[in-house]
C-alpha cells in the first residue's frame, strides 16, 4: 500500500488538499495544476498529483509525476518511496529495487522501505540481500511481524529448515500473528515427521485461536498416527462439540473407530457426518449395517436403520 497522504506546505495548496481528503480527485487534480501554474513548490505539487493519480488508477501518470517530483527535488525521500512501492505493486522488481535503493541512500533505516526492498529481493531470488535487510529491521524493531515470516519463508525455500524454524520461534508471543506462528511451526514439524512436536504446536494454536477448526482435524489425525487411538477419538468428540457440522472430522473419526472395532463410537461419528449431507457418512453407516447383520446383531442393525431413516 502506498503512503498516499497529501503533503501540503503552502496556503495555495490547501484547497487541493481538501478536495483530495474528500476523495474528489478530479477537482483535486485541477486544483494542483492551478497551483503548479503559480509556481508553488513544484516538487510537492508533482508528488501530490502522483498520489492523486494513483487513487484514480491512472498508474502511468502517477509514475510520471513521481519522477518529475524527484527531478525537482532529488532529496525527496517520500517520492522515491512511493514510486518504489508502485513499481513493486506492478511486479516490476527491477524498478522497485533501483528506486528503493536510491531512497535508501537518503534514509538508511526506514523500516517500511527496508521491508519492501527485502520483499523485492526475495521475489527475484536474491535471498542473501533480503535476509540482511530483514535481520537489520528486527535488530532495530523486533515487533515488525512480517520480517519473521519472510525469514521463515526464505530459509524454507533455500532448504535451511533449522534456520526457518529458528525465526518462527523468535516471533514475539505478544505479536498479532502469534496464531500463524504456531500454525506454521505445526505444519513444519508435521512435514519433518516430528509428530509429537506437531501435536504440541497444534495444541498451542488451538489454545490461542480456538476457531481454526482445521487445527483440530490435524491434531486428531496426528494423535491417531502417533498410536493413541482413544485419545484421538476423545479429541475428535471435543472438537465436534464446538463444530457440530465438521463433516470431514466426523468422517475421519468414524473411520478410525470403525477400523479399530469401536463400533458405537463409529455410529456416532458417521451419524454426524451423514446429518451434514456428507456421502461418506452414509457409506460408513451402511458398512456398519452390513457388519451388524453379519454378526446377527439385530439391535445394532436396528439402530443403523433408524439413524439412516431419521437422517434422510
Amino acid at each position: 500500500m502506498l503512503p498516499v497522504s497529501i503533503l501540503c506546505a503552502e496556503p495555495l495548496l490547501q484547497k487541493a488538499n481538501e478536495f483530495y481528503q474528500s476523495r474528489d480527485y478530479n477537482s483535486a487534480i485541477q486544483a494542483y495544476y492551478k497551483a503548479l501554474k503559480k509556481g508553488e513548490n513544484p516538487a510537492l505539487v508533482y508528488f501530490n498529483l502522483a498520489n492523486t493519480y494513483y487513487q484514480t488508477d491512472s498508474i502511468a501518470k502517477a509514475i510520471v509525476y513521481y519522477q518529475l517530483s524527484i527531478g525537482e527535488a532529488p532529496e525527496f525521500f517520500r517520492a522515491y518511496l512511493n514510486l518504489g512501492i508502485l513499481y513493486y505493486n506492478l511486479d516490476d522488481m527491477a524498478g522497485a529495487i533501483s528506486t528503493l535503493e536510491q531512497a535508501r541512500l537518503l534514509k538508511k533505516e526506514n523500516d517500511q522501505l527496508l521491508l519492501i526492498l527485502a520483499s523485492a529481493y526475495r521475489n527475484v531470488n536474491e535471498y542473501s540481500y533480503a535476509v540482511l535487510l530483514l535481520e537489520q529491521i528486527i535488530e532495530k524493531n523486533p515487533r515488525i511481524d512480517e520480517c519473521y515470516f519472510l525469514l521463515f519463508e526464505i530459509n524454507r525455500i533455500i532448504g535451511d529448515i533449522t534456520e526457518a524454524q529458528y525465526w518462527l520461534e523468535k516471533y514475539p508471543e505478544e505479536g498479532k500473528r502469534i496464531a500463524d506462528k504456531y500454525q506454521l511451526l505445526a505444519e513444519l514439524s508435521e512435514e519433518l515427521g516430528n509428530k509429537s512436536e506437531a501435536i504440541y504446536y497444534y495444541n498451542q494454536l488451538i489454545s490461542i485461536s480456538p476457531k481454526r477448526k482445521w487445527a483440530y482435524y490435524q491434531l486428531v489425525k496426528l494423535i491417531y498416527l502417533d498410536g493413541n487411538i482413544l485419545t484421538a477419538l476423545q479429541e475428535a468428540e471435543k472438537a465436534l462439540h464446538l463444530f457440530d457440522d465438521f463433516a470431514d472430522l466426523s468422517l475421519f473419526a468414524g473411520n478410525v473407530a470403525y477400523e479399530n472395532k469401536i463400533f458405537r463410537k463409529a455410529e456416532k461419528f458417521y451419524s454426524k457426518a451423514y446429518k451434514t449431507g456428507n456421502a461418506g457418512g452414509l457409506v460408513g453407516l451402511q458398512n456398519l449395517l452390513k457388519y451388524y447383520r453379519m454378526q446377527n446383531d439385530h439391535e445394532g442393525a436396528s439402530r443403523i436403520v433408524d439413524l439412516i431413516s431419521h437422517g434422510s
